[in-house]
């Protein structure tokens, strides 16, 4: 986190003072830490690939090809696993700490409607 608010400030201080500085944060969101483990591996094990290398890919295939080897048990270190709003609502309080004035959150898991659900039911009315 101290790398993202070095981030924000070096913006700030750099023409971007009065510009909103927003963050999308990455999750896989499930019932279970085994279930968004999984979730994150079959749809968004990508993270754990090198951005340089992820801009030279051409095709699925090739994405395939280049996560073929990354553990479902590595995605945690690149996307954080989400089974409860404290989570989440931790992840978001951390991000505006570090000067983010809008967070954006991506479930990467297919199960949108139970991400929705939990969204409303744990997560919205709980926001500061």
């Amino acid at each position: 986190m101290n790398e993202m608010k070095q981030m924000v400030e070096a913006f700030r201080t750099s023409g971007g003072a009065k510009k909103p500085v927003a963050l999308q944060v990455q999750v896989s969101w499930a019932p279970t830490i085994d279930e968004a483990r999984m979730a994150a591996w079959h749809e968004w094990r990508n993270a754990a690939v090198s951005p340089d290398l992820l801009a030279e890919l051409k095709s699925p295939v090739e994405f395939d090809a280049v996560s073929r080897d990354v553990s479902p048990e590595e995605l945690a270190e690149f996307i954080p696993l989400v089974t409860n709003g404290r989570d989440l609502l931790d992840l978001i309080e951390e991000s505006t700490a570090c000067g983010f004035d809008e967070v954006y959150i991506h479930n990467v898991s297919r199960d949108q409607l139970g991400f929705m659900r939990f969204m409303a039911e744990e997560v919205i009315g709980n926001l500061k």
